[in-house]
């Protein structure tokens, strides 16, 4: 059910291959989130439309946001998003040199009455 979604401005420097940048995600998912690797989801959404502060300067940005069922600790989720971000600062180093980039990560319990698969 994991299902991660990934916005980013649309100048950021690196390439979005979504084995290298996705696989690794899930693969925090199933260690530390109990994810099942074949229900993990994701994608990639790349923005050229958007305002960020006041308008006049160029910052970028790239959001994770994680969804899941609800039942996990409050410090299983909180470690599954610092760890998801400690790779995504990894991931997008040349950005983060080259541009005033804010990168977040969001984790969104959903009740499990509310999925039908």
């Amino acid at each position: 059910m994991p299902i991660l979604t990934l916005e980013h401005t649309s100048y950021i420097r690196e390439t979005i291959y979504t084995k290298a940048l996705f696989y690794p995600l899930h693969k925090l998912l199933v260690k530390l989130a109990n994810a099942n690797l074949k229900r993990c989801k994701s994608r990639a959404i790349n923005h050229s439309n958007y305002f960020i502060s006041d308008g006049n300067s160029s910052p970028a940005f790239i959001t994770l946001t994680v969804r899941l069922l609800e039942g996990r600790s409050k410090k299983n989720c909180k470690d599954l998003g610092k760890k998801m971000r400690k790779f995504l600062l990894s991931y997008f180093l040349l950005s983060l040199k080259k541009l005033d980039l804010q990168i977040s990560v969001n984790i969104i319990e959903m009740p499990k009455e509310y999925n039908f698969v």
